[in-house]
């Protein structure tokens, strides 16, 4: 098992992303900082959440259901 800072396929640790997410009600609108893990290779990458800490989060289960799928195919071959 590798870290699960890193990403699986390619070793490289991933990186956070930052969003921008505008929700439009007339009269006004908010816009909101949206945050992302994802492999700089463009092999993973977590969904969009309001705090980093969520996307980290997200990132660590992607990373381990990955792990486990790329195991139980190792186990069908």
């Amino acid at each position: 098992m590798t870290s699960r800072i890193v990403c699986p396929f390619c070793g490289d640790p991933a990186v956070i992303k930052k969003g921008e997410h505008t929700d439009y009600s007339w009269p006004t609108y908010t816009t909101s900082r949206i945050y992302a893990y994802a492999c700089p290779k463009g092999h993973l990458q977590s969904g969009w959440y309001l705090d980093a800490e969520a996307a980290f989060k997200a990132w660590i289960r992607l990373v381990k259901m990955t792990e486990q799928e790329t195991n139980h195919g190792d186990e069908r071959e």
